[in-house]
């Protein structure tokens, strides 16, 4: 059986759920909804129906085009030449 695509309530409790457990509070702002302003009129907050709308277009958006990534056959990755190490411009700089 193939995998079915997330919807977007799914997607939607999942991006709260990923929010809360980051620490992030969103009770403070006002909670919005489809067919209402997409930020508060008196403070300019967006509402948290926004806030979770643009996090959910962000996933759907960016996964896609990760996904497609296909690296070039001929690409090697070289370790000698490019060694992976936690801060790469002071070691660049030995290594000349």
């Amino acid at each position: 059986m193939p995998p079915t695509p997330p919807t977007a309530d799914e997607l939607r409790a999942l991006v709260a759920t990923q929010l809360r457990q980051y620490g992030i509070d969103i009770s403070v702002l006002p909670p919005g909804g489809p067919g209402l302003p997409t930020s508060d009129p008196a403070t300019g907050q967006p509402t948290q129906f926004a806030l979770i709308s643009s996090c959910v277009s962000l996933i759907t958006g960016s996964v896609t085009f990760i996904a497609g990534y296909k690296v070039d056959a001929a690409y090697r990755q070289n370790v000698q030449d490019n060694p992976p190490v936690l801060y790469p411009s002071p070691f660049s700089a030995w290594t000349r």
